[in-house]
């Protein structure tokens, strides 16, 4: 299929239209809105368990508060990266801070300054922890910029949602080199309606190659 049916397909499938033919064959694409993962489709890590971080030692007094951070960083992460969700939306970073509510403004403030250093030290979860924290877009774009893929997704969220389209582009396209499907796609949907043609079909080529089937049956593939 060519990228000028691109805009059109993707309107059908965010409708949820899911028995129209794409490529000789019923499409599967719109599984993914109906809570079912479509066959063959990686992800990036969801795991619930915490990635290894590198930071400097934790004062013992926040040790408690700490876990529900941690908590709400991996709850963040799921919700994002879930493979199932073609746009994720704001209940997930709602749902992911309302744990840290419970948590007092001394020690919200001491965690928050902790990531921040961490953050500054190179470390790409320590960015994202601390834009939950914060509750600031900036740190999730540090995140990104350092690696962490959900960043990069959060950003370019927060890019589309104030219509800056080539900006959101730019950070679907990181997060598409980090090897996450869902922003190759997200990225290819905007280059189209911005008439970058080319970007489009290449961004769509790299989630094909992740085997993400909207990509693919896109492509005709």
């Amino acid at each position: 299929m060519g990228i000028l049916r691109f805009a059109n397909l993707w309107k059908k499938v965010k409708n949820g239209k899911k028995n129209f033919v794409v490529g000789g064959a019923i499409a599967t694409i719109a599984l993914t809105l109906t809570g079912c993962q479509t066959p063959n489709q990686p992800s990036p890590n969801t795991s619930t368990q915490l990635p290894s971080l590198k930071l400097s030692p934790l004062p013992s007094h926040l040790v408690k508060d700490n876990k529900i951070v941690i908590q709400s960083y991996l709850s963040l992460r799921k919700g994002i990266l879930n493979p199932n969700s073609i746009e994720p939306t704001e209940s997930i970073a709602t749902e992911a801070l309302s744990p840290l509510a419970s948590l007092s403004p001394q020690a919200k403030d001491e965690l928050s300054k902790y990531y921040q250093q961490n953050c500054e030290k190179g470390n790409a979860q320590a960015c994202i922890i601390a834009g939950l924290l914060e509750e600031s877009s900036s740190f999730y774009e540090k995140g990104c910029l350092k690696g962490d893929v959900t960043g990069c997704r959060l950003t370019a969220l927060f890019y589309k949602k104030i219509l800056n389209t080539q900006e959101a582009l730019n950070f679907y396209e990181k997060g598409c080199q980090m090897g996450d499907a869902v922003s190759c796609l997200k990225g290819a949907e905007i280059a189209s309606q911005t008439g970058q043609k080319e970007k489009a079909h290449k961004l769509l080529q790299e989630g094909c190659k992740l085997k993400n089937q909207i990509a693919c049956r896109i492509l005709g593939k």
